[in-house]
């Protein structure tokens, strides 16, 4: 079984005191047999598109971030590249001279 990520590419980008570093890809997967039966094997093909695109916010005080990751594969079996997700994940955190506050959260939908 052999998993080839065939593109991905991301970049880093800065306003102020936002900034973001997306990522877009595509995953594939060949299986010569998924199976593993003697007989009559048939080889199976994958491929999903990925994106994540994690979004900060940071200032001395003030440091805050979201990041939705997606993935997307149109066909269904036994494959883990098959399996369609959104994951968000974000934080903050304030910060002052005697401590610091944060706050974390996620929500996770997968189709696995």
């Amino acid at each position: 079984m052999t998993t080839v990520s065939l593109f991905c590419t991301n970049g880093r980008i800065f306003a102020g005191s936002w900034s973001t570093q997306p990522l877009i890809g595509v995953a594939a997967e060949y299986a010569s047999n998924p199976e593993l039966v003697a007989s009559r094997a048939l080889s199976e093909t994958h491929a999903a598109l990925f994106v994540d695109l994690p979004v900060n916010y940071d200032l001395d005080k003030v440091h805050f971030s979201v990041i939705p990751r997606v993935r997307y594969g149109g066909a269904s079996g036994y494959s883990s590249v098959t399996s369609n997700y959104y994951h968000l994940d974000a934080s903050a955190q304030f910060t002052d001279e005697f401590g610091s506050l944060t706050y974390t959260g996620t929500q996770y939908r997968d189709s696995s």
